[in-house]
């Protein structure tokens, strides 16, 4: 089971990570819904990941790959727990979703092709019922 708690217009994450757009705290590793690269040069924030890249953080590695729309999903490995988040269906099929005990999609496309694929482990939409 993967720890998801509505925090300020984005979402918390195993007491980690944030999914948003901003958030007061930055002892959190934010992680953004959409790559901006004008943001990106024009101010490097710690701890917050908007670029496509694998990161190493406190023991936590993340890859972060661009999907349609500039959307940005992530493969997240903590020491006990593999997860991702996934807006963009095509990103599915990426080697590094393969491996993952909980996927929380944003959107029923994702689903519907997680499905498709036969992926296995725990599925949370974010912004549905079981996402608190």
């Amino acid at each position: 089971m993967i720890t998801i708690q509505p925090i300020e217009d984005a979402y918390m994450l195993e007491n980690v990570f944030i999914f948003g757009n901003e958030v007061s705290d930055n002892t959190y590793i934010l992680l953004k819904p959409q790559s901006n690269i004008d943001d990106i040069l024009a101010e490097m924030k710690k701890n917050t990941i908007d670029f496509p890249w694998e990161y190493d953080i406190t023991n936590h590695y993340i890859r972060a790959i661009l999907g349609k729309n500039n959307e940005m999903n992530y493969f997240i490995k903590t020491k006990n727990k593999s997860f991702a988040i996934v807006q963009t269906p095509k990103v599915l099929e990426h080697e590094d979703m393969f491996n993952v005990q909980h996927w929380i999609y944003t959107n029923e496309k994702v689903l519907q092709k997680s499905e498709q694929l036969e992926l296995e482990g725990e599925k949370i939409n974010l912004y549905g019922e079981n996402a608190a």
